[in-house]
């Protein structure tokens, strides 16, 4: 199976999930991959956040700037605390640069050992992607790219 094999596949469940629950879907994702890297990889819950936020970042943010839907995707991820703004989102962002946080990212891919968080993660990733109905280029490789960090991993 070649990454993009794997994320067209990805891709098509995400598109299901989405069309079948809405844009609740995303903080319903979120909350599963999250929980998934909690007790499946045994991250400790500041990890957990950060590759959950880390990747929703390297999504999102991909072109400089979140667009109104990527916001509100953000929000209903933390909608539970309603001070949570968007400049508290990309003063968290500002830890790092675009590139540390791909790198932080591809870190936590590569060292996962449970292809259902790997494959979980992928969903997430696509789902942000998707949030605003354009699916870049760029998104499009970062997150092939992932898949081909798993495809090594659990395919071969």
């Amino acid at each position: 199976m070649y990454a993009y094999e794997l994320f067209e596949k990805m891709k098509k469940i995400a598109q299901e999930n989405i069309s079948k629950n809405g844009s609740s879907y995303i903080k319903t994702i979120a909350d599963y991959s999250y929980t998934r890297l909690l007790h499946d990889e045994n991250l400790d819950k500041s990890t957990a956040f950060n590759t959950v936020i880390g990747l929703f970042a390297c999504v999102a943010c991909n072109d400089g700037k979140l667009s109104y839907d990527e916001y509100k995707g953000m929000w209903r991820i933390f909608g539970s605390n309603p001070d949570y703004t968007y400049d508290d989102f990309f003063n968290t962002m500002s830890k790092f640069n675009k590139q540390e946080w791909r790198n932080q990212t591809e870190y936590v891919f590569k060292n996962l050992r449970t292809k259902e968080a790997s494959i979980n993660l992928i969903c997430f990733a696509i789902t942000v992607a998707l949030l605003d109905n354009n699916l870049s280029e760029n998104e499009e490789l970062f997150i092939t790219s992932l898949c081909g960090i798993i495809r090594d991993k659990f395919y071969r």
